[in-house]
C-alpha cells in the first residue's frame, strides 16, 4: 500500500468525533495527529497514528574481492560494526563510499572515517573472502522514497524488496531529462527514452550497489516490486541477446569483482570507409598488458536501428592503455581497433545517439595474427554477402 493515501476508518464511543475525520485520505509517510473530542463537545484527546512497517531480513553472496553494496531495508544500526558483526572478517578488508573510507583490522575493528553506511547510497565492499551478507532492518517502501540526484556521478542504493528488472525496477517518469547511463560491478545499461534501458545491465539485485551518471540533477524513484508492467517490445526480435550475461564472462574468465576501478564505452564498429556492421552476437573485447579487463555483446536499439556495443571495462591501474578488439559472430579471430585510451577511472567514452566508432586496424590481421574473412556489408546488389579477405 502506498503510506501517502491510506483513509483509515475508526470506532468511536456514541456521540463522539474527530479531526482530521475517520475515513479520510491522509499522507502516512509521517505519523498523523487525530483530534477525539467527547459526546459533551469539551472533552478532548490527541492521539498519534503511525504506520507499522515491518522488519525483514534480506542476503546476497558476497565475492572474493569487489563488491558494490547498497540497503532496501532500514537497520536500526547503521554503524559499520552493527551491520558487517556477523561477517567473518580478515586484516585490510576494506569499505569505501564516493568520500570516506574505512579499513578492519582484527585489533581495532574498523578504522577509518568511514563510520555508518550512507543513507541511499552504495558502498564498494573489498573482501578477502566470499560469505553470504545477511541485513535485517525495517522495509522501505520504494515507491515513495526519493534519491536525490546531482548532475554528474551519483551513488545509488537499489530500494525494492525484491530482485527487478531494470526496465520494471525504476519510475521512467523520476528519470532527469538527458543522457543517462547506469553501471553495477558486472556491467552497465543506457537509457533511451523511447525502449528503456538497453545494455549488459538487465537486473537489479538486493543488496547491490549501483553508479549512474546523469546530465541534470533530480529525483529518482522505484517502483514497487511487480507493479509496473515490462514495456512492450514491438521492435525486432533482434533485441533478443545471443549470450547470457553470466556465462559470456565465464567463458573469457573475466571476473569484474578482481577490479577497484570501471569505464563505459558506447560504440560501433564502422569500416574506414564509414559503414557501421554490426549484427546478433559480435562481441566487443577489452585488453591490457595483463589480459582481458572486459566482455560484451553488440545490442540492437531500436532508436539507432543498428547495433551498438555498451561496454564496461576494468582495471587497478590507472593510466594503463587499453586496446579493443572486434570478435564476429561464427569466427575466432578477434580484430584490433583503433582506439587505445589510458584507463581513467568512471570515464564516459561515446553517448547513447552519438555511439563512439571504433575503426578497424586490419581487415585481415587478428590478435593471433590469423586471416580473417568475416567482414561484410549489406546490402549487396551481386549476392547476399560481400565478404573481403
Amino acid at each position: 500500500a502506498d503510506t501517502r493515501s491510506l483513509a483509515p476508518g475508526f470506532r468511536l464511543s456514541p456521540g463522539a468525533f474527530m479531526d482530521p475525520p475517520g475515513g479520510s485520505t491522509q499522507d502516512f509517510s509521517t505519523p498523523v495527529w487525530y483530534t477525539v473530542t467527547a459526546e459533551d463537545g469539551v472533552t478532548t484527546r490527541l492521539w498519534k497514528v503511525e504506520v507499522f512497517r515491518p522488519e525483514r531480513t534480506v542476503t546476497r553472496n558476497l565475492a572474493s574481492g569487489w563488491n558494490w553494496i547498497s540497503m532496501n531495508v532500514q537497520p536500526a544500526d547503521m554503524t559499520l560494526g552493527s551491520l558487517f558483526s556477523s561477517l567473518s572478517l580478515t586484516d585490510l578488508d576494506y569499505l569505501r563510499s564516493a568520500g570516506y573510507s574505512s579499513t578492519w583490522y582484527a585489533a581495532t575493528g574498523w578504522f577509518g572515517d568511514l563510520l555508518e553506511f550512507p543513507q541511499y547510497r552504495m558502498l564498494r565492499f573489498r573482501k578477502s573472502t566470499a560469505e553470504i551478507l545477511s541485513i535485517s532492518g525495517e522495509e522501505i517502501n520504494p515507491a515513495i522514497t526519493p534519491i536525490p540526484l546531482a548532475r554528474g556521478w551519483n551513488d545509488l542504493s537499489n530500494l525494492p524488496g525484491a530482485d527487478e528488472a531494470i526496465n520494471t525496477a525504476i519510475d521512467d517518469a523520476s528519470l532527469p531529462s538527458g543522457d543517462i547511463l547506469q553501471k553495477g560491478l558486472y556491467g552497465s545499461s543506457v537509457y533511451f527514452p523511447g525502449s528503456g534501458w538497453t545494455g549488459e545491465l538487465d537486473t537489479l539485485r538486493v543488496l547491490h550497489g549501483y553508479r549512474a551518471h546523469f546530465d541534470n540533477p533530480g529525483n529518482l524513484y522505484y517502483t514497487i516490486p511487480g507493479s509496473k508492467k515490462s514495456r512492450e517490445v514491438i521492435y525486432h526480435e533482434r533485441t533478443a541477446a545471443v549470450y547470457e550475461r553470466a556465462k559470456l564472462l565465464d567463458e573469457y574468465k573475466f571476473r569484474p569483482e578482481d577490479f577497484e576501478f570501471s569505464a563505459s564505452l558506447i560504440a560501433e564498429a564502422m569500416t574506414s570507409e564509414g559503414e557501421s556492421f554490426l549484427e546478433s552476437g559480435d562481441l566487443l573485447i577489452a585488453r591490457d598488458k595483463t589480459g582481458i579487463c572486459g566482455v560484451s555483446e553488440a545490442v540492437f536499439v531500436p532508436e539507432l536501428d543498428r547495433y551498438i556495443f555498451i561496454l564496461t571495462y576494468t582495471s587497478n591501474e590507472i593510466g594503463r592503455v587499453i586496446r579493443f578488439y572486434i570478435k564476429r559472430s561464427g569466427h575466432e579471430t578477434e580484430i584490433e581497433t583503433d582506439l587505445n585510451p589510458a584507463f581513467r577511472p568512471d570515464e564516459i567514452t561515446g553517448r547513447p545517439y552519438e555511439p563512439h566508432p571504433l575503426i578497424l586496424k586490419d581487415l585481415e590481421l587478428g590478435i593471433n595474427g590469423q586471416a580473417g574473412n568475416w567482414f561484410s556489408i549489406y546490402p549487396n546488389p551481386v549476392a547476399d554477402r560481400l565478404s573481403i579477405a
